[in-house]
């Protein structure tokens, strides 16, 4: 059956990437061999699996705006080192980080086999909970996940509770499994459990305060399960609905689809674009985009963007345009797309092509961009998109490279960064037990 298919397809997939990557001795870089162009689909995290046909491009270098004020500055370490973790602002004004990986558990394909990494390393799901205090400038226990947890979702409810659902355990096997954090109690309560497993899939927090969960790995697929699974959290009756599942055109031949990004267009509509496929022997990122109607509940397809992204993120901008950045292995250049015309324009290029950028709001409504890595290289320099002029300026780099990072803005309207991974100097790849703020008036 599909899942069965699904199988024996990734090991051909994870075997033979594995391989190259040893063979040409490279810091984590997986061959992406991309399919033609198609003509013609959802928020922390996780680093992509990088064509290493974009090696000779991704550091080309594009005139840059003069650089806006801002400033970094360290702040408490956290008491763990993480990556591919979650963070969340919550109303008090203080940010939740949980979950992640130690020492890495970053390149990951589906199935749970490390791609591309030389010598034997491996990376552990962690439980631990922290909450940084920004007037304090302080991190206190939050207490632990009930289920440890890699690239999973966190969203934060009307109620000022947080939703952290799916993501992938010590094997790399998605979670069917869900949770809720309460910040007046300080404690995690486990929620039934999703129809499907999902990692490396998007959250989104609708309007009516429900949360929709969308497609990602889903692991073994079984009778009753499709694949693009779609589920909608309800917190009024902490119950789980299935909704619409990606049409099957829009999942390649596999029905999967990872590496996407989600993002609410209106009221009553969702727009999700890109992500990761297998095609056959290959792991393709793609161009197409679709719509969801919340009230037909039904997929439309869309304008495909200009590039192909994965690991790319969706911004809303201030006039309700969609600013889709980073995650495309050929160019550097952004896009914004138009709703009223459902067509996608080119915008300003980035410094440098990014895989897997953290990217993140300004109170302001400008739209910043850190860490990520180009080429084989984790970055620490950092970007900000201002939407009057589409152009992206040069800020002052970050204290050291990160992947896998999380950024949160503040009340106040300052940027925390969190953790990441980067290859040291023995080439190992490691994480961050750092945290640094960004202040765009400093």
């Amino acid at each position: 059956m599909l899942a069965s298919g699904i199988v024996k397809r990734l090991a051909v997939i994870a075997a033979g990437l594995a391989a190259l990557g040893i063979a040409c001795g490279v810091e984590a870089s997986v061959a992406v061999i991309p399919t033609p162009v198609p003509t013609v689909l959802p928020s922390p995290v996780v680093p992509p699996i990088a064509s290493a046909l974009s090696g000779a491009r991704a550091e080309q270098s594009v005139q840059a705006t003069p650089t806006p004020p801002g400033s970094w500055t360290p702040t408490a370490l956290p008491g763990q080192p993480r990556s591919s973790h979650i963070a969340v602002l919550l109303q008090d004004g203080r940010v939740l980080v949980a979950g992640g990986s130690v020492p890495i558990g970053l390149f990951r394909a589906l199935g749970g086999r490390i791609l591309g990494i030389t010598g034997r390393q491996g990376g552990e799901a962690i439980a631990g909970a922290e909450i940084y205090d920004p007037e304090s400038q302080s991190w206190s226990d939050a207490g632990a996940l009930t289920t440890p947890r890699l690239n999973a979702t966190a969203t934060l409810l009307p109620d000022g509770r947080v939703l952290v659902a799916g993501g992938e355990n010590d094997g790399g096997n998605p979670l069917r499994s869900a949770e809720i954090f309460d910040p007046e109690s300080e404690s995690w309560s486990v929620l039934p459990d999703m129809a499907s497993a999902h990692a490396l899939h998007t959250a989104t927090l609708l309007p009516d305060g429900r949360v929709m969960i969308a497609a990602g790995n889903q692991g073994e697929l079984t009778d009753g399960i499709d694949a693009g699974a779609v589920e909608f959290f309800d917190p009024e009756t902490m119950s789980w609905n299935a909704g619409p599942p990606l049409p099957q055109g829009h999942l390649q031949i596999d029905g999967v689809r990872i590496r996407h990004a989600t993002v609410l267009l209106d009221e009553s509509h969702v727009l999700i674009s890109g992500g990761l496929a297998p095609d056959g022997r290959d792991f393709n990122a793609l161009q197409s985009g679709l719509v969801l109607d919340l009230e037909s509940m039904e997929w439309t397809e869309i304008d495909a963007m200009i590039s192909r992204r994965q690991g790319h993120a969706l911004s809303g901008l201030p006039d309700g345009r969609i600013l889709a950045s980073g995650g495309a292995s050929q160019s550097p250049r952004s896009e914004i797309y138009y709703p009223d015309e459902d067509v996608w324009r080119p915008s300003g290029s980035n410094s440098r092509i990014r895989e897997g950028p953290s990217v993140t709001p300004l109170a302001d409504g400008r739209i910043i961009m850190l860490g990520g890595r180009s080429s084989f290289r984790q970055l620490d320099s950092s970007e900000i998109f201002d939407p009057e002029t589409e152009e992206w300026s040069i800020i002052p780099a970050m204290s050291e490279r990160r992947l896998a990072n999380t950024a949160t803005t503040l009340a106040d309207g300052r940027v925390l960064v969190v953790g990441g991974a980067a290859f040291t100097d023995n080439r190992r790849l490691e994480n961050s037990v750092t945290a640094e703020i960004y202040d765009p008036e400093g």
